[in-house]
């Protein structure tokens, strides 16, 4: 049994050296994904080569085990130990990977992922690390979206309005590189696991791209219509949306902050805390009704918009919501 646990152990390891071998050379965004699988498996086998006497030993005396139920045994156990490492060491492993092969600083990132690499998707615990790693991403720029809509409030021109649709297409190419790479791991590793974790995954890109296709296709042909017209809100009307924008910005940004994190309490927390908060815009709607009724001339002619926007941003922290529910394991 000695021989075929280290056969395994050399074999796990030998496909990430492949993996490297074809990176080498390439985008550095390939390279560390190389890298990254290559540690983590290196680091089973290292660890189990080091125990591989008591292991053996162990294996030896379970009776009428064939040879090749015996390698799958070990193969099982050897990608099991990897998964259950891979989640919690992801951070620190990203860190060392970055020191060993630094990004190119002072150099645009271009729109699209960063750790979305093929050579990624041999492993499942590897695949899924690296899909939670680009779904932080994403989350970070959805939020960072949201948090620029009182750009588009205040503004007294088209241009700045304009800004906020160009940002969403990051968010765009996000999706379009997610999505099939969450399914492309879906097909090679077909384990209720891992399809589970493709579900989630590919349910919380779908909430996130949400968000950014209300900012860019609601909110802000909404703000381009007021300039537009030439009307302003009422100063009431104005710290309202402000204050609203403000509580679903703060909202989605901690969201943002437990995906990253894939922090399971804090987004059943957030779940628990947005759906009691998604009916403060029927208070606000209720009192800009008062002021229609009261015959205010700028809440007149502002009257649409702001009941639209209103609906848009609540609608934001809906999908925020849904994003907390799937993190949390709620369906």
């Amino acid at each position: 049994s000695a021989f075929w646990i280290a056969a395994v152990a050399g074999a796990n390891v030998g496909t990430c050296s492949t993996a490297l071998l074809a990176t080498w050379g390439g985008s550095r965004r390939g390279v560390q994904a190389a890298l990254a699988q290559l540690a983590m498996k290196l680091s089973v086998a290292a660890a189990l080569l080091a125990m591989l006497g008591p292991v053996s030993a162990a294996l030896d005396a379970v009776p009428s085990v064939r040879p090749a139920r015996l390698l799958a045994h070990v193969h099982v156990a050897f990608n099991l130990v990897a998964l259950l490492l891979a989640v919690p060491l992801r951070i620190p492993l990203a860190r060392i990977v970055e020191r060993v092969c630094p990004s190119r600083e002072g150099v645009p990132e271009p729109p699209g992922p960063r750790y979305l690499h093929p050579a990624v998707l041999e492993s499942p615990e590897v695949g899924w690390a690296h899909a939670q790693l680009e779904l932080g991403r994403m989350a970070a720029q959805v939020a960072d979206l949201v948090g620029r809509v009182p750009e588009a409030l205040s503004a007294k021109a088209q241009a700045p309005i304009g800004q906020l649709s160009r940002r969403d297409d990051r968010i765009d190419a996000e999706e379009h590189a997610l999505t099939p790479f969450l399914a492309e791991l879906g097909r090679r590793h077909t384990s209720r696991d891992v399809a589970e974790r493709v579900m989630t995954g590919v349910g919380i890109v779908d909430e996130l791209e949400c968000i950014g296709d209300v900012v860019s296709k609601q909110v802000v042909p909404l703000c381009a219509k007021r300039v537009h017209r030439h009307v302003r809100f009422s100063e009431e009307g104005r710290a309202e949306l402000l204050a609203y924008h403000a509580g679903v910005s703060e909202f989605v940004a901690r969201t943002a902050a437990s995906v990253q994190a894939w922090d399971v309490s804090a987004a059943a927390g957030l779940a628990r805390e947005g759906e009691s908060l998604l009916a403060r815009e029927g208070a606000l709607r209720r009192a800009h009704i008062e002021r229609l009724i009261a015959g205010r001339s700028e809440t007149l002619e502002t009257s649409d918009i702001h009941l639209d926007l209103l609906y848009a941003l609540r609608t934001i922290q809906a999908h925020a919501v849904n994003v907390d529910l799937a993190v949390a394991g709620r369906p």
